[in-house]
């Protein structure tokens, strides 16, 4: 959404609005501007724009475990 609006021309004579108030959007941060322009949050576009990454897959149990996980649970359901 940014890069298509950097697109659109500016009028170069364009006046300066000089004065106190909210700052221009280019002192901004990304995550406000996104915000802004898409009613979202900004912590819901921050968390958008740096995702956690995802856990390492856990390695398989070999057989063996398997069978002895398996015989465990049912031992304990027949107390």
């Amino acid at each position: 959404m940014l890069e298509a609006r950097a697109e659109i021309p500016v009028a170069q004579n364009e006046p300066l609005e000089i004065g106190y108030g909210k700052p221009p959007a280019a002192s901004e941060g990304i995550a406000r501007q996104i915000a802004d322009e898409t009613g979202l949050s900004k912590s819901t576009v921050q968390r958008a724009l740096n995702p956690k990454p995802a856990p390492e897959p856990k390695a398989p149990l070999p057989d063996y475990d398997v069978v002895t996980v398996q015989h465990n649970a049912l031992m304990a359901c027949e107390t």
